[in-house]
């Protein structure tokens, strides 16, 4: 599954599939303090309103339900509320040491019960599972290129085969 962002900021884009369909939407409010990511799905089979006055529950004819949202502290763990729980950023994205550096790895359990590994990277930030030796790649996320030395592109979020069905978890990780 490949997602493309309108943006090249991941915690402010719409999110749409390979055939340009919405799949998620993440906002992002520019404030200095008390900021709080709201993170939302597409919901397929809902009827379209037609009233929809605030414009915040339908982007193209396209329902959305609130499935995340990060809140952010500069100073202690921010805070992810996901699917009915509310972890601490510091416990479940933790930095660990694995080849002797911690620096750009954050260590989180899924829902499914499993250790994965963000790498935050200059040129991309990818997700990959136990064993980390192996590097069995989940997601990968590619920021905008503008074209300068190489083709241009659009930021986009990479989920892989066989983990599709965590493209909700993915999104709602503050290290996309």
């Amino acid at each position: 599954m490949h997602l493309y962002l309108t943006t090249s900021t991941p915690t402010n884009s719409i999110y749409t599939d390979e055939s340009g369909a919405l799949r998620y939407k993440v906002h992002t409010p520019m404030k200095p303090t008390d900021r709080t990511t709201a993170i939302s799905r597409v919901v397929e089979g809902i009827p379209h309103r037609s009233d929809s006055a605030d414009g915040q529950d339908e982007i193209d004819g396209e329902r959305f339900a609130n499935l995340a949202h990060i809140d952010w502290h500069p100073v202690k763990s921010s805070v992810i509320r996901f699917r009915g729980r509310e972890l601490a950023t510091q416990d479940s994205f933790a930095k660990k040491a694995w080849g002797g550096s911690a620096r750009g790895h954050r260590v989180f359990t899924a829902q499914d019960g499993k250790e994965y590994k963000w790498v935050l990277g200059a040129e991309t930030t990818h997700a990959s599972g136990r064993p980390f030796d192996g590097e069995m790649p989940v997601a990968r996320y590619h920021p905008k290129k503008l074209g300068l030395f190489s083709k241009s592109q659009k930021a986009s979020l990479e989920v892989f085969s066989p983990f599709e069905e965590m493209a909700d978890e993915i999104v709602a990780s503050p290290e996309n």
